[in-house]
């Protein structure tokens, strides 16, 4: 952190002619707990990781197999065992909070109907570079990791910080090696 901004590592920036102290900013993460809420059979999904609120978790499926008698496999999670609170299917994106966060597995009633595929797209704008190339577009059925700066995309007095939803940046950021886990297809603009 230099001042009001703070730098992820990774992160570059230009030094002036100056000396840049840099101070350490320590921030409090959190954990996704799963719970197999009553699973005869199975085990639950283990995240190692460690989260800060506001990110966002891509919400793990069934690996570990859970069901429960008479039931007929795993169908969603949700943040209450009785099913009520938020609901998340695997795949989907939770968003962390300022505390450790349960997700208790919900079971289906019913046979497995259709299966469903979901289609993830993600295109590249350049966003008025001068020079360069924007990575190609990507459609397929898995969750897409965003792109880095492979064409070399350059723009006079300014160096790349990234992916934005919005042109001007207002939208949602996407740095390269994010992944884009929802359903549909977006465009990215270079910021």
């Amino acid at each position: 952190m230099t001042g009001d901004t703070v730098y992820q590592p990774g992160n570059t920036f230009i030094i002036g002619n100056s000396d840049v102290v840099l101070s350490t900013v320590w921030i409090p993460v959190y954990s996704v707990i799963y719970d197999s809420n009553g699973a005869d059979t199975g085990s639950v999904p283990v995240d190692t990781l460690q989260y800060p609120s506001g990110a966002r978790v891509t919400v793990k499926g069934n690996s570990g197999g859970l069901n429960r008698n008479g039931y007929y496999g795993l169908s969603y999670w949700t943040t209450e065992p009785d099913g009520s609170g938020d609901k998340y299917m695997p795949g989907s994106t939770l968003e962390m909070r300022d505390s450790d966060v349960t997700l208790y597995a919900q079971y289906s009633n019913s046979p497995p109907g259709l299966v469903i595929v979901y289609d993830y797209g993600v295109s590249y704008n350049a966003n008025g570079a001068d020079n360069g190339s924007v990575p190609g577009s990507v459609q397929q059925d898995t969750p897409i990791i965003i792109s880095g700066n492979t064409g070399n995309l350059f723009k006079e007095g300014y160096v790349f910080a990234g992916w934005n939803t919005a042109p001007d940046g207002s939208g949602t950021a996407y740095s390269p090696g994010d992944v884009y886990n929802r359903s549909g297809h977006i465009t990215l603009y270079a910021q």
